[in-house]
């Protein structure tokens, strides 16, 4: 709420000063560093909100207790049980069984209603070094996304969710320990392969030579675990023709003693004479 108050005074101001900006066609962008790109998901979510509501079952969730008015915070859990009924505990699921929860959402759970939000919707949003990933794992995004998937009737590779923004940018280092990607809470969870993440580099160069050998380390560790099934799959073969030679061989022997029995003449001491 204070953010959201500081953007919207700033933005008052700005416009103030520059009269044409907006009707000249002028555009504002949202940056967040770290915790902050938490803040800046969290911010379009609640525009998100405040222009649909078709979202807010698995978005912004406000932990008030109906019945209480304005009365002190309660927890999420008491809030989905007081919402759902007595049977709504933490991980029961609530879409046909799916995967989603009553406690699985997207958006911020908050103590109270907002009353205001963004002022615009930004032309970008750019992530630098963000933990958002981690956060939407932890609020079970990634089950509403399936579901989101799962119920369209194209049935797309990645989910159709999408927040009040033109363009949003995910910049990370390979190395940042608290930063993660987002698409891959959008495809579904048993995805093998990634899209390979995009690079910035200067005009004119190429990518730096650490980034080149992770590069050539997930060709070869490929590469190898390619060849590894393949020699999997040969050897099993070899070993199956192995097994229904041995079979063959199993099964001739057998026919030969049974034959050989059956040719022989019996003396009076017992033995067999062929």
């Amino acid at each position: 709420e204070s953010v959201t108050d500081q953007i919207i005074g700033l933005y008052q101001k700005f416009n103030k000063t520059n009269p044409d900006f907006l009707s000249s066609g002028g555009k504002c962008s949202v940056v967040g560093h770290s915790l902050g790109s938490v803040i800046a998901w969290d911010l379009l979510s609640l525009k998100k909100d405040s222009l649909t509501q078709s979202g807010r079952r698995h978005g912004v969730h406000i932990t008030n207790s109906p019945n209480e008015g304005n009365s002190a915070a309660i927890s999420y859990q008491q809030f989905v049980k007081t919402e759902h009924g007595a049977s709504a505990s933490p991980g029961s699921t609530s879409n046909g069984g799916d995967g989603v929860t009553d406690e699985s959402t997207w958006g911020p759970a908050l103590p109270k209603a907002l009353e205001k939000v963004l002022p615009f919707e930004p032309d970008f949003s750019i992530f630098l070094g963000s933990p958002v990933g981690l956060f939407l794992t932890l609020r079970g995004a990634h089950e509403v996304f399936d579901s989101l998937r799962n119920s369209h009737p194209d049935h797309p590779k990645a989910a159709p969710f999408h927040l009040p923004t033109r363009s949003m940018y995910n910049i990370f280092h390979p190395s940042d320990p608290v930063a993660y990607r987002i698409e891959p809470l959008l495809l579904a969870q048993d995805t093998e392969e990634l899209p390979e993440p995009l690079y910035l580099t200067r005009i004119g160069e190429d990518v730096r030579l650490h980034v080149k050998a992770m590069q050539l380390g997930d060709t070869i560790t490929k590469k190898l675990s390619q060849q590894r099934s393949s020699l999997t799959m040969f050897m099993s073969s070899i070993t199956e023709q192995a097994q229904a030679v041995l079979q063959q061989i199993d099964d001739t022997s057998e026919k030969s003693g049974k034959k050989a029995k059956s040719n022989g003449e019996s003396t009076k001491d017992g033995s067999l004479r062929f």
